[in-house]
């Protein structure tokens, strides 16, 4: 079994399937090609073109099209992280805080043409509001 010039071994690797011819070694190929961060740049800068479709890039550069996909994104995230760090924001994590009973019931606003609001939980009289919403109405 021959292997190309330019085919890389992997240290230490065990065997995935059969023998060498010589000496019974075994052959395992690198199957994964490792790109540069200036690789991946100069690639994802193409995709950055008018007109360059996803695919075209990908193929010309021996790549899945959705390895691009993911470059793109990492990159898309790595720099609005960069951007909150420049502007001094710090990420922020939320915390669901505990709800009374009274407020799972929801709360409703209406605004009215005069620009007045009422607000009103979800156990809420109807009519007393339709009798509320009219009296405002008319002023």
């Amino acid at each position: 079994m021959k292997i190309g010039s330019g085919a890389k071994l992997r240290p230490g690797a065990r065997p995935m399937s059969g023998h060498g011819a010589e000496g019974g070694e075994p052959i395992v190929l690198e199957t994964r090609r490792r790109r540069t961060p200036a690789e991946k740049q100069a690639i994802l800068s193409e995709l950055k073109r008018p007109g360059a479709k996803v695919s075209a890039v990908a193929r010309r550069h021996g790549l899945s099209a959705n390895i691009l996909f993911r470059w793109r994104r990492e990159e898309a995230a790595g720099s609005s992280r960069a951007a909150a760090r420049a502007e001094g924001l710090m990420p922020v994590a939320l915390v669901a805080s505990r709800r009374t009973a009274k407020s799972e019931a929801g709360v409703i606003e209406i605004e009215l043409s005069s620009g007045q609001r009422i607000r009103v939980d979800g156990s809420f009289d109807s009519a007393a509001l339709r009798r509320v919403i009219d009296i405002l109405d008319a002023r």
